[in-house]
């Protein structure tokens, strides 16, 4: 149960020190700190000023290396053009792909044209959010299978999708062709008569390092009719495996060719309200249906910022190694705007979680901070750390599931240099953390809690049935309000 944010007053401290006092289940984290007025893309272009030989993002996978500078640009291009091919105000584009550099560019581009972004996990069910859904960028969980693509694509009404050629097993156009059998035809050069919309169709290959993005010069145009089964499905940019797959069909160009008919200067944030809608993420959905959590630019930055300051002080590098997926809030918001947030840097080690390619990139950027959910730090034990120099890590993220006590201490054993490792606790709708642990907690808090509420919000835990705030040690429902 979420609430709307309040401002405290000396009244409300009373009252809160009342409840403390009398051993209730409430919290509050009080702070002079003053919250951050600031969009997504605003947040880019101050790091590009302020850090811009900093550097913003390292794919090792796709060796690729930009600095804040250079994102932003890679950013302005991308925005300019997505607009070129109709994006923008009332728009839905989605991202269907693994961790990449691409991915990160697409975030910051969608988030500057004013689009939001819809995140995926394992829809199943419907529900219809259709008359919520505006500017949407759809991000999607690359696992999905036609059913859910279907769910998704229809769900949010995309404009434009983005999508690897292939994620594992699992060939994504094929998917696609069975939703819609004419995409394949137009990708592979035949044209389909139709006076109704045209379709941009994009690819990103590996034909060498770094991952290259390729745009067909002919705009195609999708028969449209009434059996079509993703009616308003425009634009479709297929992105080829991250693992070297089968090379795009011929008669594309690159993406660095289409890019560059687009400057890099500021792209002019057409999105100036701190307070407007930025991602809708679905939640996995293993409770029920999915539900369409609706995300702000401004809880996203307040977030991002006092989940950074509580769980990286004391660091100087703040280079993040991220394994969980950034279709995920741990992935793409305490990882990735964690770090331009703080003026860090994104460290991708692989498109999905892999633990020996995570340690090789800990060593390679001298990581000081790995992310990741207690299987991933299990997989990194049986990787074996001492066989890499781990030296500079210095602390763990861990969430996802419970974190039991003797993962926690068996890694801080098999990596001496870690100091600390955080369990950050939150929902979706939460932006996502709601709890931080902290290196000044206890030994037994760090273990065995979530933490504190961050800045500026309160926490209670309630009786389901009645609805009172329960007394410490009953169990109940966990309820927050604030900048969320």
């Amino acid at each position: 149960m979420i609430y709307g944010a309040r401002l405290f007053t000396s009244r409300t401290y009373t009252l809160l020190r009342q409840l403390s006092r009398h051993k209730y289940s409430y919290t509050y984290t009080k702070s002079d700190e003053p919250l951050i007025p600031l969009t997504i893309g605003q947040l880019l272009e101050r790091r590009a000023v302020d850090s811009a030989d900093t550097m913003a993002c390292l794919s090792m996978h796709q060796n690729i290396s930009k600095t804040y500078r250079q994102l932003n640009e890679d950013v302005n291009k991308l925005a300019k053009g997505l607009k070129s091919i109709g994006c923008g105000k009332g728009t839905r584009v989605g991202i269907w792909s693994p961790n990449c550099y691409e991915w990160v560019v697409t975030q910051y581009a969608t988030a500057k044209i004013g689009s939001i972004m819809v995140r995926g996990q394992g829809c199943v069910g419907y529900v219809n959010y259709q008359l919520y859904l505006d500017n949407i960028q759809v991000n999607v969980n690359p696992g999905y299978q036609a059913l859910e693509m279907d769910y998704c694509l229809n769900l949010v009404g995309c404009h434009t999708l983005i999508c690897n050629q292939k994620f594992k097993s699992t060939n994504n156009c094929e998917i696609l062709e069975t939703l819609e059998p004419n995409i394949l035809k137009n990708a592979n050069g035949s044209r389909v008569k139709s006076s109704v919309n045209t379709t941009n169709y994009m690819c990103i290959t590996e034909t060498d390092c770094p991952m290259e993005v390729i745009i067909i010069h002919t705009i195609y145009q999708l028969n449209r009719t009434a059996s079509t089964k993703i009616p308003t499905l425009e634009n479709i940019i297929v992105m080829n495996g991250t693992d070297g797959e089968e090379l795009a069909p011929k008669g594309m160009t690159r993406f660095d060719e289409f890019i560059d008919r687009f400057d890099g200067t500021d792209s002019r944030d057409t999105c100036f309200d701190f307070d407007e809608s930025v991602n809708i993420q679905f939640t996995s959905g293993t409770t029920g249906k999915p539900k369409g959590a609706t995300l702000t630019h401004f809880g996203i930055i307040q977030n991002a910022y006092f989940s950074g300051k509580r769980a990286l002080e004391g660091l100087t590098d703040k280079i993040l190694c991220i394994s969980p997926p950034l279709y995920h809030c741990f992935g793409s918001v305490v990882g990735g705007i964690v770090a331009a947030v703080h003026k860090g840097t994104l460290v991708l080690p692989a498109p999905v979680h892999n633990a020996t390619e995570t340690l090789k990139a800990i060593e390679k950027y001298k990581c000081d901070v790995v992310y990741g959910t207690p299987t991933m730090f299990i997989d990194l034990l049986n990787a074996n750390p001492l066989q890499f120099n781990t030296s500079s890590l210095k602390r763990g993220f861990m969430t996802g599931s419970p974190c039991p006590r003797h993962l926690l201490e068996a890694f801080l054993k098999s990596v001496p240099t870690c100091e600390h490792i955080l369990i950050p606790y939150g929902t979706t709708e939460c932006s996502p953390v709601i709890t931080f642990t902290s290196i000044h907690d206890s030994e037994k808090h760090r273990f065995e809690s979530v933490g504190r509420p961050l800045e500026h919000l309160e926490a209670k835990i309630v009786n389901t049935s009645t609805g009172q705030i329960t007394p410490i040690g009953e169990s109940g429902e966990v309820c927050t309000r604030g900048h969320h």
